[in-house]
C-alpha cells in the first residue's frame, strides 16, 4: 500500500465526518466585480439571522474540507469570527455541525 494509507479505512473515516456535518444553504448578497467575480457582501442564516461580511480573507477553486463538494471556497470574517462560505454552481451554503 503506497504511502501507508488504506482506502477502505480512508473512506470510513471521510463517512464518520460527512454524518457530523451537513450543508446549509444561505441567502446570499454578492457584489459582482468588472472581472465578472463575485464579492459576498452578507447572508442570511437559516433562522433568518443576517450577517455582514467584514472582510473576504481568500478565495479559492477547491473542495469543501469535510463534505468534499466542489465549488469556489470563500475563507469570510463577520468581527472576530472566521469561516467558509461555500459557492456550488447557483448556491451559496455554509459547512453545520451536527
Amino acid at each position: 500500500m503506497p504511502f501507508g494509507f488504506d482506502p477502505v479505512e480512508t473512506e470510513k473515516v471521510v463517512k464518520e465526518v460527512q454524518d457530523k456535518v451537513k450543508k446549509v444553504y444561505v441567502e446570499m448578497t454578492v457584489d459582482w466585480l468588472k472581472d465578472g467575480s463575485m464579492r459576498p457582501l452578507s447572508f442570511t442564516w437559516d433562522d433568518g439571522r443576517e450577517f455582514k461580511i467584514d472582510k473576504v480573507l481568500t478565495v479559492r477553486k477547491g473542495n469543501s474540507l469535510k463534505l468534499y463538494a466542489p465549488g469556489i471556497r470563500y475563507y469570510c470574517q463577520t468581527g472576530k469570527r472566521r469561516y467558509y462560505l461555500y459557492y456550488e454552481g447557483e448556491k451559496w451554503y455554509v459547512e453545520k455541525q451536527l
